[in-house]
C-alpha cells in the first residue's frame, strides 16, 4: 500500500506479544503496538479511497477504528470486507457505521 511501511502485520504483532512474559518489556510492546496501530489508522485516513489490501495489516481493534473513523472513505470491497470480518466486534462497528453513513 504505500500509506505505511510495515514488515510485520499488527495481528502478527499482537499474538507475539500475549506470548511474552509479564513485565516491562511487555507494557513497551504494547504502547508500541498502539502507537503502531494509531499511525497505520491514521496514515489510511488520509487516502482518497481505502481497499481491502490497505486494511490487510490491521488487527481487530484497527479495522475497528477504520469503521468507526473512515467508513466513508471504504471502497465498497473494503466496506464489505469490514462487515464480513470475522471478528464481531468489527462487524458491529462496520453496521452501526454504515447506517450512520446511509
Amino acid at each position: 500500500m504505500g500509506a505505511y511501511d510495515t514488515n510485520q502485520t499488527l495481528v502478527a504483532h499482537s499474538e507475539g506479544i500475549r506470548a511474552m512474559p509479564n513485565g516491562p518489556r511487555k507494557l513497551e510492546a504494547m504502547r508500541d503496538l498502539i502507537a503502531r496501530r494509531e499511525h497505520i489508522v491514521d496514515a489510511l485516513g488520509m487516502l482518497p479511497s481505502i481497499t481491502p489490501s490497505d486494511l490487510s495489516a490491521l488487527d481487530r481493534l484497527g479495522l475497528c477504528m477504520v469503521a468507526g473513523r473512515h467508513m466513508p472513505q471504504c471502497s465498497p470491497e473494503a466496506v464489505q470486507f469490514l462487515l464480513n470480518s470475522e471478528h464481531p466486534q468489527v462487524r458491529d462497528m462496520a453496521m452501526s457505521a454504515t447506517t450512520e453513513v446511509a
